[in-house]
């Protein structure tokens, strides 16, 4: 058995990205949501239901399904009752999936949840193997309040282990805009081949990571809490980030990455070459770097 070994990104940057016009589109998505109320108090165990109209399903799929005419002017909430929801989600534009809250809805399944445009999912715990929450093209997907997991707690196998991946499994003409906020990410495995990685986005994709307390990966061979490669932006605030290998990292070293605080912490990352060839310090996680353009300085 080999270790594992992360893929490449998508070998191209397929669509173009207006950055700052992604990010004021997504967050105005973002507060429209905010408007969603929550899941009916008294929605049963295992009780899927459908707003408008009043339907009720006992799977995600099945209510999905019956939903064919969404769009900007007709949008659908399915609201989840308390239980176990043994079931992979494949979201649908202008359809947003609230739970009853993460410490009672749980979505557990091999696939975990695949982001759409103009869709939603919050309020659940997302129990996955390999992929906890995956989209390609996802342009406003918002993820909030949500305990996202990628382990191998349903069976051991050596793999990626990526609790949320974005654009990074293919390239798309179009490039995702996903937020995520009020969550905790984490993937973790059990033997020490794998790869392990908390969020990872690719081609021009953009990820907005709002007040996430625990961002983490751990066991395997490498772990990174967050990782960017091929002009993918992924923007922080207010978030907590460990891993006991990488914290953050760049996937692609001929791209100048930035890790964003806010509008005035804005920086270009070390590559990853760079910190490969830093000298180790007293902590695990810092190094004095001996090459590139932070050559002297501690990262």
């Amino acid at each position: 058995m080999s270790e594992q070994q992360l893929p490449a990104p998508p070998p191209e940057c397929h669509g173009t990205l207006d950055v700052s016009a992604a990010k004021a589109t997504l967050e105005a998505f973002v507060e429209r949501l905010q408007s969603i109320p929550p899941a009916p108090e008294d929605l049963g165990s295992g009780q899927v239901l459908v707003s408008p109209g009043g339907a009720s399903f006992t799977t995600i799929a099945d209510a999905l399904k019956s939903i064919t005419d969404a769009s900007h002017a007709k949008e659908y909430t399915i609201y989840l009752g308390p239980g176990v929801y043994e079931e992979n989600v494949v979201c649908k534009s202008w359809v947003f999936i609230e739970g009853s809250g993460p410490d009672v809805t749980t979505i557990h399944a091999p696939l975990g949840v695949t982001g759409a445009s103009n869709s939603s999912i919050g309020a659940v715990t997302i129990d996955a193997g390999p992929t906890a929450i995956g989209c390609v093209g996802a342009v406003n997907f918002a993820v909030a309040n949500c305990s996202i997991t990628a382990s191998d707690s349903g069976g051991a196998r050596v793999s990626n282990y990526l609790a949320v991946s974005v654009d990074f499994s293919a390239g798309s003409p179009t490039p995702s805009s996903v937020s995520i906020s009020y969550s905790t990410i984490q993937a973790y495995v059990k033997d020490t081949l794998s790869i392990t990685v908390g969020v990872v986005a690719a081609s021009n994709a953009v990820v907005l990571l709002n007040y996430c307390p625990k961002i983490t990966a751990r066991g395997g061979s490498t772990n990174m809490g967050c990782a960017a490669g091929t002009a993918a932006e992924i923007r922080l605030y207010d978030c907590s980030i460990s891993a006991p290998v990488w914290a953050l990292r760049l996937l692609d070293d001929t791209v100048l990455d930035y890790m964003t605080i806010d509008k005035d912490r804005r920086r270009v990352m070390p590559t990853g070459k760079d910190w490969d060839r830093g000298t180790p310090l007293n902590l695990k996680e810092v190094r004095r770097l001996t090459t590139g353009r932070y050559a002297g300085q501690v990262e």
